[in-house]
């Protein structure tokens, strides 16, 4: 019910993400430069980073905070069913690889737009650029949830 500690989470949080998205993007296109199998498949490298950006600016922690999933899992189902009919639709051949993860990345992008837009409506939150100090709090804070989630995907 804390407004001010909502919208200072809310920030926090979210230029965090963008901090680690960058990180990401940036690890992932140094990657593909250097890479020669990665360069050869460029097309569905950049597929995945959208894949990223979605990932990575869907609020489900926000929601998990106010116990509230309804709307983001909603959000979710639907888009990436969509998503995933469009890539059984449109993808038929294999020279249409490089369409497969710019499709998929609907099922991301999609909800994470709409709650970036929607959140800070419903909750009355503005957008404000939080003190480095904050972010690196957040990063050192959530470091261990990091590494446990990197460590399952790579599991």
């Amino acid at each position: 019910d804390n407004r001010v500690a909502l919208q200072t989470a809310w920030n926090e949080v979210l230029a965090t993400k963008a901090l680690l998205f960058l990180v990401g993007l940036g690890l992932l296109t140094v990657a593909t430069w250097v890479i020669p199998q990665l360069w050869a498949n460029r097309a569905v490298i950049a597929g995945a980073s959208l894949l990223l950006a979605g990932q990575a600016f869907l609020p489900t922690s926000y929601f998990q905070g106010l116990e509230w999933m309804r709307p983001v899992t909603l959000l979710n189902a639907l888009a990436k069913t969509t998503s995933g009919v469009l890539v059984l639709v449109l993808v038929d051949t294999p020279t249409d690889l490089a369409f497969v993860n710019p499709l998929l990345s609907l099922g991301n992008l999609l909800p994470a737009l709409f709650c970036l837009a929607w959140v800070p409506r419903r909750y009355d939150l503005r957008m404000l650029r939080p003190a480095w100090a904050a972010v690196r709090w957040r990063l050192r804070w959530g470091f261990p949830v990091l590494v446990s989630g990197i460590s399952v995907a790579l599991y």
